[in-house]
């Protein structure tokens, strides 16, 4: 039987031909959203109590965004260089449950406003670096560490991922779009913070723009594909969300965690299962 004319979006065709329904994916066709570049000052002045940051009209839409990479994992063979015997090599073991996460850099162009450098300083402040009344602060989001990650998690105007399951949490959103601008990847890197930061370079000899490169950390990643050919829409490792972000919310589950601490883990709360548990921010309902 003869193949119709024109494309099929359920077949393969070479990119030249004139058949071909699907481009190849470029690398300039991209949307990014960090809740936490989504901040800015709404104190009036300095010195007033909190953090009292306000959301941006870009809500985390990062639009001078240059460039971002895309995530990357590698796996360990556990049994690699190892032999049976003189002449068998062992059968490869790897990690796939715990690969190793590449970390994601981005460069970012710092305009006059919205004001990059002053966004990404605020980081630092939400995580009490020299500046007692924000070290004080923290305490209310759980301490520096959490205050500083959970920056990313505070502007929460941008859209859902996996039925709204990471709204809230630290997060970087990636979006890979086609040529019509229709979402074909959808990346979020789950409790995101900034690893690394340089606030670039100024010279008197160049006309070029200030660029900043910021080093996103992240304990895992999920990864959404809409449906495309014969491929239906599929959110990839979407039990992150009870697996590995959302806390504990029963005295039980929180009582096998802190049971299986190490003698100096505990010292670190004063021995004190009260103290951990609020530490977590989950109240104690059994009274």
């Amino acid at each position: 039987m003869a193949e119709p004319d024109g494309p099929n979006p359920g077949k393969h065709h070479f990119w030249t031909s004139q058949t071909n329904f699907y481009d190849p994916k470029a690398q300039f066709r991209f949307l990014v959203r960090v809740p936490g570049l989504g901040l800015e000052d709404a104190r009036p002045e300095p010195g007033t109590a909190g953090f009292a940051d306000q959301t941006d009209a870009s809500f985390g839409n990062v639009w001078w965004a240059k460039s971002i990479d895309k995530p990357g994992y590698s796996v360990v063979d556990l049994n690699k260089d190892k032999y049976y015997n003189q002449l068998a090599k062992a059968n490869p073991i790897v990690n796939s449950l715990t690969p190793n996460l590449k970390p994601v850099t981005m460069t970012l162009i710092d305009p006059v406003y919205p004001n990059t450098t002053r966004k990404l300083v605020r980081y630092l402040r939400r995580g009490g670096f020299q500046e007692q009344q924000a070290y004080e602060e923290t305490f209310k989001f759980g301490g520096p560490s959490k205050s500083y990650i959970g920056t990313n998690g505070f502007a929460d105007a941008t859209r859902s991922r996996i039925g709204g399951a990471f709204n809230g949490f630290p997060r970087v959103e990636i979006d890979q779009l086609e040529s019509s601008g229709r979402v074909i990847e959808s990346w979020t890197l789950i409790n995101a913070y900034p690893a690394e930061v340089d606030f670039g370079k100024l010279d008197y000899s160049s006309d070029g723009l200030v660029e900043i490169t910021v080093t996103w950390g992240y304990q895992t990643f999920t990864c959404e594909f809409p449906e495309q050919g014969n491929e239906k829409a599929y959110p990839y490792f979407k039990d992150v969300g009870q697996t590995l972000v959302t806390p504990p919310t029963t005295l039980e589950n929180l009582l096998l965690e802190w049971n299986s601490l190490t003698a100096g883990q505990k010292a670190l709360y004063g021995n004190s299962f009260e103290t951990y548990t609020k530490q977590l921010g989950v109240a104690d309902d059994s009274e």
